[in-house]
């Protein structure tokens, strides 16, 4: 008798005071739409002042150029190969160069295992690029028994994003089923030799259907991370993937909000993160911001000479303007009927 009667009670006060049980456990929902908010004003105002950022990276590369000419020749590729690693996911182009000429001067000092890494530098741009086959047959030409196992994680790492790019693109059945596996093939190589790489394990769970451990994992990395650290960029993006696949789309947005923050500041210009976001915003009406976050992408995208992020975001950015202009035209309209009203 006496659990019914806790029942029955807790069941009234359920149906006469639901605003209660409701506040309660809207509290984390509204402490989440009070960070996304303070976020997504802290990245307006990095947008806004993206210029110093993209300056401070240009000093580094500035620098290391003065460095690199006042150098030994003998020290060349090194100084090449941290070039690369200024321009990789700046300048395409300038990547690909010093890429290229890290290579030569490698070979001239006959380095081989600098020719090994600028090699792999060569077949990332390619990869990124969306070069596929280039890269494929750089990285065929390596000689893997020769490379100390960080440069065969590097390797590993670019044979899995092309197979993982030719997965998701290609609409042949057969093939996409090929690609996939050696994809996975190539994580469970990549893990045996550093089993700590977190981005390759979550994605190993997620293959296995173990969403909640990847996000778990993902979510105590990301965490301890600052907004201004580089990585935290692909990271707080592959969460964000991960809840994209869960359609939480409130964390999605934080975890997007945060990647794209951490991209700017750092000078990355090549990124999917602030694209992302644009679109869900873009979908909640909020047209400015999503007129804001796409025009910065593309242009960023263009100044990378990234290719593939500006095919993707180029059928964006008309609907989006399109949208934010249409919304800006009906303010006024409605202004200059409230001015000749009053």
């Amino acid at each position: 008798m006496k659990l019914i009667k806790f029942l029955c009670i807790s069941i009234f006060a359920w149906s006469v005071f639901p605003s209660i049980a409701s506040s309660q456990e809207n509290i984390p929902i509204k402490e989440q739409k009070a960070q996304l908010k303070a976020l997504l004003i802290q990245l307006d105002e990095v947008i806004e002042c993206n210029d110093r950022y993209e300056n401070q990276r240009l000093a580094k590369i500035d620098s290391l150029r003065s460095r690199m000419n006042a150098a030994s020749k003998d020290s060349s590729e090194y100084y090449c190969d941290s070039l690369f690693t200024l321009f990789y996911g700046f300048q395409s182009d300038s990547a690909l160069f010093y890429s290229k000429k890290g290579l030569e001067m490698s070979q001239l000092h006959n380095n081989q295992l600098m020719c090994a890494k600028s090699t792999l530098n060569r077949a990332k741009i390619y990869q990124m690029t969306g070069n596929y086959h280039a890269c494929l047959t750089l990285l065929n030409k390596i000689d893997k028994n020769s490379l100390p196992i960080d440069f065969l994680v590097n390797m590993l790492s670019i044979y899995n994003g092309v197979y993982d790019a030719l997965t998701s693109t290609t609409i042949d059945a057969e093939l996409q089923s090929r690609y996939h596996n050696r994809a996975i093939s190539y994580k469970d190589s990549i893990l045996a030799l550093d089993p700590d790489n977190i981005f390759v394990k979550c994605d190993r769970l997620l293959i296995d259907g173990d969403i909640n451990s990847a996000v778990s994992l993902l979510q105590s990395f990301c965490d301890k991370l600052e907004l201004t650290e580089p990585i935290t960029g692909p990271a707080a993006y592959a969460l964000s993937d991960v809840y994209r696949r869960q359609n939480i789309t409130l964390q999605e947005k934080i975890y997007l909000a945060k990647s794209s923050i951490s991209d700017l500041v750092n000078g990355n210009k090549e990124y999917m993160s602030l694209t992302r976001l644009a679109l869900l915003l873009y979908e909640e009406a909020d047209f400015k911001r999503a007129y804001s976050y796409t025009n910065k992408a593309i242009e960023d995208a263009t100044y990378c000479r990234a290719k593939l992020r500006i095919e993707e975001i180029a059928p964006m950015v008309s609907i989006i303007n399109m949208a934010y202009f249409r919304r800006m035209w009906m303010n006024y309209l409605y202004l200059g009927i409230g001015i000749v009203v009053v």
